[in-house]
């Protein structure tokens, strides 16, 4: 099987950095099992269906796993409270 690669982008990266830092083993850890099994995140429903996510405590990491290319898009993270108005913005 081909392996499955991780991309991240800029906006995720810049989200992620302003996550405590209690938090960065702990999510990267699941973004790294991601290689394994793409599809262990909840799909988002509605106008977010193309997304897939995940929590680490009050946190969400949103990502898009495009099958065809065998690539996970890292799209963006964040606390529970604005995440899904944010991600909303980020794909009208």
């Amino acid at each position: 099987m081909a392996e499955i690669t991780l991309e991240f982008k800029e906006s995720f990266r810049k989200d992620f950095r302003s996550i405590p830092k209690q938090y960065h083993k702990i999510i990267y850890k699941k973004i790294e099992a991601l290689k394994e099994n793409p599809k262990m995140g909840s799909k988002l429903k509605g106008n977010l269906g193309i997304f897939r996510r995940f929590k680490v405590g009050s946190y969400r990491v949103a990502y898009q796993y495009k099958e065809t290319k065998l690539i996970v898009l890292m799209i963006k993270v964040g606390a529970r409270k604005d995440f899904y108005e944010k991600l909303k913005r980020l794909h009208p």
